[in-house]
């Protein structure tokens, strides 16, 4: 029983190892064309760069007529920033040479913001823009005499709505609009926790 097993597995290998030309064959058979790289805008000089039209709208044949049907966009980030040390002019200062001039001094500043973004292409030409950021600041302060304190605070930022209008070329020339407005949603009065209250 054994040897007839091993005869049929010796019998699927020599089928097999027939059947390897024949693929190799037709792999090589089958036309190989080169993959065309995209354009590195590194590599390209400053005037060809000028010269460059980039369109920023998404598109996508989900239509059913094959047209762009992509006309919204939805954007989050995350931005930390963080400030510390101080400079007068190329020089640095230490934070006790800093409390010689001013009482109280910030000695670090640490902001997160979560930005969301949407975009509305309303045209081919024509799009539409609005950001929306959540921040987050906590600021540790030192002072000249007594201990060190944080003032936290968090909300809603300015909210930012802008149009882009792109208009016809001319030659060379491509002249796109853009116009915006900051809204003051975000609070300039908020009152932290301090030492005076």
């Amino acid at each position: 029983m054994t040897a007839h097993v091993d005869c049929r597995q010796a019998m699927r290998l020599r089928k097999r190892i027939a059947i390897l030309p024949f693929l190799c064959l037709m792999a090589m058979a089958i036309p190989a064309y080169p993959q065309s790289s995209p354009i590195d805008l590194m590599d390209l000089s400053l005037e060809e760069l000028l010269n460059v039209h980039i369109i920023g709208r998404v598109h996508s044949a989900s239509g059913p007529s094959g047209e762009d049907d992509t006309r919204w966009g939805f954007r989050y980030r995350y931005v930390l920033t963080m400030f510390e040390d101080y400079k007068d002019g190329s020089s640095d200062l230490s934070i006790p040479e800093v409390l010689e001039q001013f009482p109280v001094v910030p000695n670090e500043i640490k902001q997160c913001a979560h930005v969301f973004q949407v975009t509305y292409d309303a045209s081919e030409d024509m799009s539409l823009f609005a950001m929306l950021p959540y921040i987050r600041q906590s600021t540790d302060h030192v002072r000249r005499m007594g201990d060190p304190f944080t003032i936290d605070s968090e909300g809603m930022g300015d909210v930012l709505v802008q149009a882009t209008k792109s208009l016809q070329p001319q030659g060379e020339h491509h002249i796109t609009l853009t116009g915006g407005l900051s809204l003051p949603t975000g609070s300039i009065d908020e009152r932290g926790d301090t030492p005076r209250g």
